[in-house]
């Protein structure tokens, strides 16, 4: 295989890792598209939803639960790793290190980031690790005991592709959807939401 082929198949990989991943929740995406930055740069777009407000809080926001959940969160590699193995439709994908983490203020905004590595079989025999990360913001509430996120992108990419001790620039990710929530549980340092990729139910579960 061609050192371009092989390098193609590690972004297409790792792309489709991202997309599994980001979409859980379902809806497309509510970015406006990607930039056209050189090859190996991370992309940007301008997200659609406007910023946050200053708006007071909702009674629903104001209610026990939300303001359970009003803090920084973090889905932990051993975690984000369940999450990819049954997300992802590639055999015997693993993260390696990296994690996501969720904002949710207490003003209503939000912001997620996710950075992690996997590790893939692009072909048989071939193993590879991608560099990936992605960025969203938005807004957050609680409606019928649901975590309702409307988030939007503002940055996504492969910063790096590796594979037989070789190391190459990454390529842009085409835009990213941001979770869109779902019902869930919440306690003083575990958060559970639960959700779909496709028509799979998924659990995410973040800690703080």
């Amino acid at each position: 295989m061609s050192s371009m082929l092989r390098r193609s198949c590690l972004v297409f990989t790792a792309v489709l890792l991202s997309l599994a991943l980001a979409g859980c929740g379902g809806g497309s995406s509510d970015s406006a598209g990607s930039s056209s930055d050189a090859e190996g740069s991370p992309t940007s777009v301008t997200p659609t939803s406007s910023a946050p407000t200053s708006t007071p809080p909702t009674s629903a926001r104001r209610s026990s639960s939300a303001d359970c959940l009003t803090g920084t969160w973090t889905m932990k590699q051993d975690t984000l790793d369940l999450l990819a193995s049954a997300a992802v439709p590639i055999s015997g994908i693993t993260i390696t290190k990296g994690g996501w983490t969720l904002d949710l203020g207490g003003d209503g905004a939000a912001t997620s980031e996710a950075r992690f590595t996997a590790a893939f079989a692009p072909v048989p025999s071939v193993n590879a690790e991608a560099d990936v990360f992605w960025k969203h913001s938005g807004t957050w509430e609680v409606v019928d005991n649901d975590l309702d996120l409307n988030m939007s992108q503002t940055e996504a990419g492969v910063t790096e592709v590796r594979q037989a001790g070789i190391a190459a620039p990454g390529s842009p990710l085409p835009p990213v959807s941001g979770i869109q929530g779902g019902p869930f549980e919440c306690s003083a340092d575990r958060l559970t939401v639960l959700t779909t990729t496709g028509s799979q139910p998924l659990q995410m579960v973040f800690e703080r």
